[in-house]
């Protein structure tokens, strides 16, 4: 058992927003949630934005939360609030013509199992502004490799917080919830849907 820190990019500034991206991250060696790795999340987080910024309309605004939330990964309960130091609030650098819920999407993949399935996470960005796909309807590739080295550096196995995907519990009220750090990331060539800004 480990508590997670959950961590907040807020999407606003365009049609259907706003809507938010939750996000986990647990100490690099299961256990306590102390200020340390509050602050590497937040950084990576930072990060994470910077990197994908330039395929986001400018009409949109990202911003990761600066309270961060611990639970216990095995029931969800809420153990304590932190706060973090993200940088201000940003918009995308892309264009201002977009199709509002369409993007791209990030795969996150764990190697745990449960219930005889690998534990498998997803991250919308969503919306995308039209210069980041091609001609053939699929995403550019200039944007498909920074969207990638950005997946890439926010799972890093460095520094105090690890990125998981949060299996929540089976039933509601129950307590087999679990985590399982990312261990590879892929942005599939292709454009996503997304019909709910719950992330």
């Amino acid at each position: 058992m480990a508590n997670l820190v959950r961590a907040v990019i807020n999407w606003t500034g365009g049609i259907g927003l706003p809507g938010f991206t939750n996000l986990h991250f647990r100490n690099q060696t299961p256990g306590v949630i102390s200020q340390a790795v509050v602050d590497d999340a937040v950084t990576k987080l930072d990060a994470f934005l910077t990197g994908i910024r330039g395929s986001i309309p400018s009409t949109v605004t990202l911003a990761v939360n600066a309270t961060l939330t611990e639970i216990d990964e095995t029931d969800g309960t809420i153990q304590a609030f932190w706060t973090g130091t993200p940088a201000a609030a940003g918009a995308g650098t892309g264009g201002s013509i977009y199709a509002a819920p369409s993007g791209g999407v990030v795969n996150w993949t764990t190697s745990a199992v449960r219930n005889g399935r690998l534990i498998r996470g997803r991250s919308f960005l969503v919306p995308m502004d039209n210069a980041a796909y091609d001609t053939g309807g699929t995403i550019a590739t200039t944007d498909l490799t920074a969207l990638n080295t950005a997946a890439t550096n926010l799972r890093a196995a460095s520094g105090d917080a690890r990125l998981v995907v949060w299996g929540r519990p089976t039933t509601a009220g129950g307590t087999d919830g679990v985590s399982a750090e990312v261990t590879s990331s892929n942005v599939p060539d292709k454009v996503a849907i997304l019909s709910s800004r719950r992330d």
